[in-house]
């Protein structure tokens, strides 16, 4: 005889095992908490790397299960990318600034202009993508044109 849980069962398993991965040593997020306008457009238009933004709401199921993905991005790019995190309440500033109205919503900023924005988007893949073309266009700027001699 097959069981199947129930949706409640599901939800339940599932915060338990990410809650256990987040509480996994070496899985602690360097994120920068913004609330106000100012500290954001300083961390974003000032930044010399791409910048990735989480906008979220606290008791969000969906928003608890990216932050796995997004600690696991801030430890894989934390040398070359600055992670913010916006909470809806204290970042209202922010948020109507940047029309944020579901959550969670993730933004990319490269060179202080928007370059990508998801909705609820939980594949860490398509954030790899993003943030690797970012860095690749950012190195392609930096490194000098190697030209033919003569």
């Amino acid at each position: 005889m097959t069981r199947t849980l129930s949706r409640r069962t599901m939800w339940s398993l599932s915060l338990v095992l990410a809650t256990a991965a987040l509480m996994t040593p070496g899985c602690q997020s360097e994120f920068i908490e913004v609330t106000t306008l100012d500290a954001f457009e300083s961390h974003v238009r000032q930044s010399e790397q791409p910048t990735v933004v989480e906008f979220y709401k606290n008791g969000c199921p969906a928003c608890f299960f990216l932050e796995g993905t997004m600690t696991t991005l801030s430890n894989e790019y934390k040398d070359h990318v600055t992670f913010l995190k916006v909470e809806r309440t204290k970042g209202a500033e922010v948020r109507y600034t940047h029309a944020i109205h579901a959550y969670p919503t993730v933004l990319l900023f490269v060179d202080g202009v928007e370059r990508a924005n998801w909705r609820n988007e939980g594949n860490i893949d398509i954030y790899r993508a993003a943030i690797d073309a970012a860095l690749e266009e950012m190195a392609a700027r930096t490194t000098p044109e190697t030209s033919a001699s003569p």
